[in-house]
């Protein structure tokens, strides 16, 4: 196995070397609360759709990087890192979704292709050093629409909350899940009213967002969304409160220990009581220019809640505007664009699909083309591109706290980094 390094050059970086337990998967806001003898350990200390709440540090910007020892100042054009031969990886194949309950236990859920895209076959691998190693389960569940390679919004989605109980799921399986008690080693399918586009777990309870096409021919356009819940591990389910439009589409679930959850759909939607009483806010404006999609991510960290809006994307760059709160959404700052950048089209370089906030100054965009990374040091005014080798999706990323993060690329490689992402590891799978 080889690493490439990537330094942030800056004046001495402070970050909590706290570590939190719970489940943790890269599209969705969870945190942990013991529900069962196999679930994992509570914890008081919410986390973000990938990056749970840090110490409020503020993180300075720093004045370039350094690639394997060479100085790269960032007014100077990015280099392609120069990449040593990684362990080997199985070919063609790709990592849809990560979920880790600590710095040490994890999955990683996607697909192996050994012939053409249409023999993909459903994989599942494991890791018990921190993403150092991994070891193919030889079992996934294979999901009725056939496998293809890495689709954002299309591929398989997993959560796990221990070592025993975790869910497979995504639109290629229909209305059901995948349930399994044992770690991944076998998996029971179940049953729900509708296609399952989004599971999370705090307070020791499971919620799943429910929705159907809005058409045929838009598969992952999703209208009519709903919301159940379970407090036995997905044993049974139960109806919800629910505050979402049935005519509105799919919205982006956030949620936190301690009853608090934000859905961003055409509005904001938050509770603090665990779902029993919600209350309406405006998005920002921009969220609802024209050509605009609305809210594409959401994330919490250092008690600031962060949105990305995008909007369309064509020649390798997407109409895209990021906010944070610091009022759990009463109120929005734009920070980017930055002010001396009002007025002008919100257009950045790259296709976003998701952030993961780190602290309240430090997030990473996960891109499907101009990336695989982007990185923001000062509030999201301005980000920087972490050049991986090449233009390569990122398909999943997920921090489980200021130091400890992971991130995959459909080529089928995880990076993994141990210092907030100033240094990344590159791992194959088996």
């Amino acid at each position: 196995m080889h690493s490439v390094r990537l330094s942030l050059v800056a004046p001495a970086l402070l970050l909590c070397a706290c570590k939190q337990l719970g489940p943790h998967r890269a599209a969705d806001v969870t945190s942990t609360a013991s529900a069962d003898a196999g679930a994992a350990s509570p914890s008081a200390t919410p986390r973000s759709a990938v990056a749970p709440s840090p110490a409020n540090t503020p993180v300075p910007t720093p004045a370039g990087v350094v690639i394997d020892g060479s100085y790269v100042p960032f007014n100077a054009a990015a280099p392609v890192l120069p990449i040593a031969t990684p362990t080997p990886a199985p070919t063609n194949a790709a990592v849809d979704d990560l979920s880790f309950i600590d710095a040490d236990y994890g999955w990683a859920v996607g697909e192996v292709c050994p012939r053409r895209p249409l023999s993909c076959q459903p994989a599942l691998w494991q890791t018990a050093d921190g993403g150092q190693t991994w070891r193919n389960t030889g079992t996934a569940p294979s999901p009725p629409v056939p496998t293809l390679p890495f689709q954002p919004g299309a591929a398989e989605r997993l959560l796990f909350v221990s070592r025993q109980y975790g869910w497979i799921y995504g639109w290629r399986y229909g209305p059901q899940i995948y349930a399994t008690r044992d770690g991944g080693a076998t998996w029971l399918a179940q049953a729900l009213p509708a296609s399952v586009y989004s599971i999370t777990y705090a307070d020791g309870v499971l919620w799943a967002v429910l929705g159907q096409p809005c058409s045929a021919a838009a598969l992952v356009d999703i209208c009519q969304p709903q919301i159940i819940q379970s407090a036995n591990l997905g044993r049974s389910w139960d109806p919800f409160n629910n505050p979402l439009n049935p005519l509105s589409t799919l919205p982006k679930l956030l949620r936190l220990d301690g009853g608090r959850a934000w859905l961003f759909g055409d509005h904001l939607e938050r509770t603090t009581d665990g779902g029993l009483h919600w209350t309406r806010r405006p998005l920002p404006s921009d969220c609802h220019r024209p050509n605009y999609f609305g809210p594409a991510a959401v994330s919490f960290a250092g008690g600031v809640l962060w949105l990305m809006c995008v909007g369309q994307a064509s020649n390798g760059a997407q109409g895209r505007a990021i906010y944070t709160s610091t009022d759990a959404g009463d109120s929005w700052t734009e920070a980017f664009p930055p002010p001396s950048l009002s007025g002008l089209p919100l257009t950045a370089d790259g296709y976003a699909h998701a952030m993961m906030a780190v602290t309240s100054r430090v997030a990473l965009l996960c891109l499907t083309r101009g990336g695989p990374l982007q990185m923001t040091q000062n509030g999201g005014q301005s980000w920087r591109s972490l050049s991986m080798g090449g233009d390569v999706p990122c398909t999943a990323l997920l921090f489980i706290d200021v130091l400890h993060g992971w991130m995959a690329e459909a080529g089928g490689v995880i990076w993994r980094t141990e210092d907030g992402g100033a240094h990344w590891q590159r791992v194959g799978l088996p």
